[in-house]
């Protein structure tokens, strides 16, 4: 799957990321973590859904992962990763 997302940072950053994995705990990215972003809180958006709370860290593929602070609807995780 692949679906454009957007986070936003504590300092009101505004970052573009292509979401590559979707459950409904978190997402993962196309992005390399990096140490400066891991730990960070968020809010997310993808394809125009959310924001959605959450927090960066990096998954076991090294890529800038965020993992939600409440699951997100079985419906959403559906939509997006339904081929």
């Amino acid at each position: 799957m692949q679906a454009l997302g957007v986070y936003v940072d504590g300092q009101e950053l505004s970052r573009q990321v292509v979401v590559v994995g979707l459950s409904r705990e978190s997402c993962e990215t196309a992005e390399s973590a990096t140490g400066n972003v891991i730990g960070s809180k968020v809010q997310f958006w993808i394809g125009g859904l959310g924001p959605f709370g959450g927090q960066t860290e990096a998954s076991a593929e090294s890529r800038l992962a965020i993992r939600f602070t409440d699951p997100l609807e079985h419906a959403i995780v559906e939509h997006f990763t339904a081929a």
